[in-house]
């Protein structure tokens, strides 16, 4: 079963992260660099993301976190 932050960090990489290099996406949504590259390569991090940063990440893209979290089905 897949757990409830990999599917977020999934999510967030193929839909939102996508093709953009790691510093644009930082910038455009209020987070270091650090953190994006954590979430890209979570099936080989044990990383688990922190509710403020999804909270900015979700504001960054017009999205409220309960209509996030119906988006990724949970």
């Amino acid at each position: 079963m897949e757990r409830l932050n990999d599917k977020i960090c999934i999510y967030i990489n193929k839909n939102w992260i996508k093709d953009m290099t790691n510093r644009a996406f930082a910038i455009a949504n209020d987070v270091d660099e650090k953190t994006v590259r954590r979430i890209k390569e979570i099936k080989d991090a044990d990383y688990s993301i922190s509710l403020d940063t999804l909270q900015r990440i979700c504001s960054a893209q017009g999205v409220k976190l309960s209509e996030f979290f119906k988006m990724i089905g949970e």
